[in-house]
């Protein structure tokens, strides 16, 4: 009778696991004072870019928002037309029947601020820039004047 091949064990995975957590720490242990000096060292040069790019940052985020507000109505409409196509069936009907129907509004010009010659929306009180007092809609040439008190 023929004996079956014996074939090579393998060591228990729980073994091997805990062989593995043993290497990594022992390295990690090695390694650690090497990391914190490397830190250390560049801590300075990361304080240097950050604050050398923080203007930057702020002046990205500055022009994000004065696109916005100057692209403020075709955002709008983009968000519509995107969310119009991805509603299913019934809800598009609901959706179109509740929006405002854009073809039948009068384009009002925009407000010009005095102050800092940014253009705003023609519904805005004050300025999105600066935030000074802008000039009502009815202050036109023709309009009343408002009596001082």
């Amino acid at each position: 009778m023929e004996e079956p091949e014996e074939t090579p064990k393998q060591a228990p995975k729980s073994r091997t696991q805990d062989e593995l957590a043993a290497r990594a720490a022992e390295l990690y242990k090695d390694a650690k004072p090497k990391i914190d000096e490397l830190v250390t060292r560049a801590r300075p040069k990361v304080d240097e870019l950050v604050s050398r790019a923080k203007p930057k940052v702020e002046e990205a985020g500055k022009d994000a928002a004065r696109y916005v507000r100057e692209h403020e109505g075709e955002i709008k409409q983009a968000a519509s037309t995107a969310a119009r196509y991805r509603l299913p069936g019934p809800l598009r009907l609901v959706f179109e029947a509740i929006r405002p129907d854009r073809s039948q509004s009068v384009p009002m010009a925009e407000k010009k601020c005095s102050v800092c010659d940014l253009l705003n929306r023609p519904t805005a009180k004050f300025c999105n820039e600066c935030g000074s007092r802008l000039p009502s809609s009815d202050s036109g040439p023709d309009a009343p004047k408002a009596s001082q008190h």
